[in-house]
């Protein structure tokens, strides 16, 4: 019966280590004073698999443990990404704005429909988060088999420099002219 018992402990705690967790991906570019981000949070399945049902929520972005988050002037610039339907903000052990409710203030769950399902928002503030010190984020409630994350690095992309854009601009259109007269 013990021999058992812990074999099913040891199954069970294999499936727990198994389970997929998230990845938040942003970009940060300058714009008067301010910072733009934009943030994409999708599945990360690198050291684990996905499977239907798994679902994360009180999603803390900026996230740090027992002080001032780094995003708490965060401005939402875009629509709350489905299912939410407004920014929050948490504070105490986990501190930075936060994804927990539904448009009637009722906890919803993110469960994606796939793994390649993601969520993403725009917004602005003061902190420069490619220069000025990482950024965590944290899930702290989960469903469906899915793995917590506490204080995991958020991925900084590169944006394209608005020069880089231009320079394309300018010179896209010289080029296709050359082809065009040869």
């Amino acid at each position: 019966m013990k021999l058992l018992i812990s074999a099913l402990a040891l199954g069970a705690l294999a499936v727990a280590t198994n389970a997929a967790s998230l990845n938040l991906f942003y970009t940060c570019t300058p714009d008067g004073g301010m910072f733009d981000y934009n943030m994409t949070l999708a599945v990360d399945e690198s050291s684990s698999s996905w499977s239907p049902g798994m679902g994360w929520t009180w999603t803390t972005f900026g996230d740090v443990p027992n002080a001032t988050s780094p995003l708490s002037d965060f401005n939402l610039t875009s629509a709350p990404p489905s299912p939410y339907g407004s920014l929050a903000s948490s504070s105490g052990g986990h501190n930075g704005p936060t994804w927990l409710f539904d448009a009637s203030n009722n906890v919803v769950y993110w469960v994606p429909a796939t793994a390649t399902d993601t969520l993403t928002w725009s917004g602005t503030s003061a902190f420069d988060g490619r220069t000025q010190g990482s950024l965590q984020f944290s899930e702290l409630l989960i469903e469906g088999g899915a793995t917590q994350d506490n204080y995991k690095d958020m991925i900084v992309q590169s944006a394209p420099e608005p020069a880089s854009l231009l320079t394309l601009g300018v010179f896209v259109p010289l080029v296709l002219r050359r082809r065009k007269k040869a």
